[in-house]
């Protein structure tokens, strides 16, 4: 069989993001089986490459130097990676609070009608710490509505809970930023272009 070694391969992989200014995910022999390297390539070299890395919520994560001898896979272009670097691009205005203070302990209601009204994603949590994400619709004495979003911001159907199964709330997280962030990007961003 004719065809370029991997290495080869690799290298022309990688130089392409970095003319691109593309991340991309590296999975090598030095990590987990599952684990992997994002970030931007700084430089590929014959023997090594440098990856400016990120984290996944698109926060620098230093510089990582790896051999190419252990590069098993590459990853350029995901869904995945297209979003760390949008969110790497984005930070600042991604992860900058906009909440305001509060001077007494809310109850969930008007905690719900808070976010509500400033648009904040919320995630109703369950006594296991498990439950939706998403903008609130609705509040009642009882029950919220939630317009649901799912990991990557997308609409994804409605949930109506009741208060007495909440046992936390969260408003504007670093994940519930994420999820705002992406959901304007690629949603209301789309809509807009189409209208």
């Amino acid at each position: 069989m004719g065809g370029r070694d991997a290495v080869s391969t690799f290298i022309e992989l990688l130089l392409q993001a970095r003319q691109e200014a593309q991340p991309v995910a590296v999975y090598s022999s030095d990590s987990e089986s599952n684990d992997y390297d994002v970030g931007f390539v700084e430089v590929v070299s014959n023997t090594h490459l440098v990856l400016n890395a990120i984290t996944p919520k698109g926060e620098s994560d230093g510089r990582h130097l790896i051999p190419l001898e252990h590069i098993h896979r590459v990853d350029s272009k995901t869904a995945y990676v297209n979003k760390l670097k949008l969110l790497h691009q984005y930070h600042d205005s991604v992860f900058e609070s906009t909440l305001a203070p509060v001077t007494e302990a809310p109850d969930m209601v008007s905690m719900l009608e808070g976010a509500k009204e400033h648009g904040h994603v919320v995630s109703l949590l369950d006594a296991e710490g498990y439950g939706p994400s998403g903008f609130v619709k609705d509040v009642a004495s009882d029950h919220v509505e939630l317009q649901r979003l799912n990991s990557k911001g997308m609409p994804d159907g409605v949930a109506v809970l009741m208060l007495e199964a909440v046992h936390r709330i969260t408003v504007d997280t670093r994940e519930e930023r994420v999820l705002g962030f992406l959901f304007r990007y690629h949603y209301e961003l789309q809509r807009l272009i189409d209208s």
